[in-house]
């Protein structure tokens, strides 16, 4: 008798280990909570399905966002600006209860804010560390970790602060030469070209970039200039040369004004002078222009 009450309770505490686990499944890795709207908390798996709901409406006034799992997405995570309905919030906070890693193979960008204003992301937990990972595998050219588009006049990214991020795309810098982004800032394509209205105020500080060819990137346009960028305190680049170096540019920056570049880690870029082509350029940090026709001091006395 004592045995099948043992074998019987030992086969209740697997299904409940079980239901709990499916149940924390079923729950979701981002749970969203906001003060109008379906206030929540309510659980999504991944963050698009997130912004998704929040750009429906679903969610409104002052948003906040856990993540409390990682995740993998399977298309962008897109945000629209609060300011257009069917959206409508005032914030949105991103932050993590644990160390998460938000990845997918993305022609385009994990996370983009398109248009978003008042937007946090901050990997900090406790006002420490870099909790939140988001890495692009697709070895694509024309993909980012995380894209700031301007969607057009009067409705750019506003306001908006990516902090303490772990950032990274797929392509191997020391192999492959395709342009992709850590962090972009600009319009409507990820290019270093593509030109970005009104995208103002926003700041991007003391997150670590690496395995990109360009590590952050503002774009404006010269008769609308990006006002009171603020990058500061990021380290762009890893502690050697390799998969994980950045390409071509640690930080590059167009059409700006009173930015803030300060306090910055920029390394490792470009490879090594004797192990690349003739005119492949590598720059630290580029203001307007990331190529020159200078021959590097250390080749005059080859």
């Amino acid at each position: 008798m004592k045995t099948k009450i043992i074998s019987s309770l030992i086969q209740k505490s697997v299904f409940l280990l079980f239901l709990a686990f499916t149940i924390s499944t079923m729950q979701g890795q981002v749970s969203v909570t906001a003060t109008a709207g379906t206030v929540g908390p309510t659980a999504y798996t991944t963050l698009q399905l997130a912004f998704d709901a929040i750009n429906l409406g679903t969610h409104q006034g002052a948003i906040a966002v856990s993540l409390t799992g990682s995740t993998t997405e399977t298309a962008s995570a897109v945000l629209n600006s609060g300011a257009v309905l069917p959206a409508v919030y005032s914030s949105v906070g991103i932050t993590a209860t644990m160390p998460v890693t938000i990845s997918g193979s993305i022609i385009g960008a994990i996370i983009k804010l398109n248009g978003a204003d008042n937007v946090t992301i901050d990997g900090r937990i406790a006002g420490v560390g870099r909790n939140i990972t988001v890495q692009n595998t697709s070895t694509s050219a024309s993909t980012a970790a995380i894209w700031l588009a301007s969607v057009a006049a009067g409705n750019g990214c506003t306001n908006n602060v990516i902090r303490n991020l772990e950032l990274a795309c797929g392509a191997t810098q020391n192999t492959l030469a395709v342009s992709t982004f850590g962090i972009i800032m600009c319009g409507t394509t990820i290019s270093t070209s593509a030109n970005g209205v009104d995208n103002d105020n926003n700041t991007f500080t003391e997150n670590r970039i690496l395995r990109s060819r360009y590590g952050i990137v503002t774009r404006g346009t010269t008769t609308d200039l990006n006002q009171n960028i603020q990058v500061t305190k990021n380290i762009i680049g890893p502690s050697a040369f390799g998969a994980d170096q950045i390409g071509k540019v640690g930080i590059f920056m167009q059409a700006d004004n009173l930015a803030i570049v300060s306090g910055n880690t920029v390394q490792f870029v470009g490879g090594l002078f004797g192990n690349t082509t003739s005119g492949a350029d590598k720059v630290g940090v580029g203001i307007g222009q990331e190529s020159w026709s200078m021959i590097p001091r250390d080749s005059y006395f080859n």
